[in-house]
């Protein structure tokens, strides 16, 4: 199919990392994690094109602004803080 694979790993000092790979936010509406969303928990594998959408949800619930990453070949997903 062409679709080169990449290994996405991502890091935060404090909290849980929530991210999405079909582009949406990993907040809903009203500050729950979003039902489209998983708690990263290792490096995952994805296909290219993909949107990954992650934010940070600290232990008092309050979320780090959006980091987005399209087209991973090649690309390293920031430090979330």
């Amino acid at each position: 199919n062409g679709a080169s694979r990449s290994r996405v790993s991502m890091a935060c000092l404090t909290g849980r990392i929530f991210c999405t790979t079909n582009g949406t936010d990993p907040r809903a509406r009203g500050g729950s994690p979003s039902p489209a969303s998983f708690e990263y928990r290792g490096p995952i594998d994805i296909s290219d094109p993909v949107i990954v959408r992650a934010r940070v949800r600290s232990d008092y619930g309050l979320w780090s602004a959006p980091v987005v990453v399209r087209g991973l070949s090649g690309v390293s997903v920031p430090n979330l803080r």
